[in-house]
């Protein structure tokens, strides 16, 4: 894959979160780890969530990790993961559950 342009070849981590507080915490400890060779993206709701994914495949993107809570509004972080998984089979899927 050709990659142009600095940082926009980085990997993208993908949080999806709908509790308010939770995604930017979460976001800012993966930044502090990992910013230097990935881009943290988070959203809100799963809808975001994969509206994301599509625009990172548009992008020709890779993802490397999906987080998902287990418990949002119209989907559960499961039946999300499901789906990332149909767009991004090679990309790693982790719930978060608490």
């Amino acid at each position: 894959m050709d990659h142009h342009g600095a940082g926009l070849g980085r990997p993208v981590l993908l949080v999806v979160e709908d509790n308010p507080d939770d995604p930017e915490m979460i976001a800012r400890e993966l930044r502090k780890r990992y910013g230097e060779d990935y881009r943290i993206a988070c959203e809100g709701s799963t809808e975001a969530g994969l509206w994301r994914l599509r625009e990172c495949e548009a992008a020709g993107d890779e993802v490397a990790l999906v987080l998902a809570d287990q418990w949002m509004g119209r989907m559960t972080g499961s039946e999300f993961l499901a789906r990332v998984r149909h767009l991004y089979p090679g990309a790693k899927r982790a719930l978060l559950v608490s």
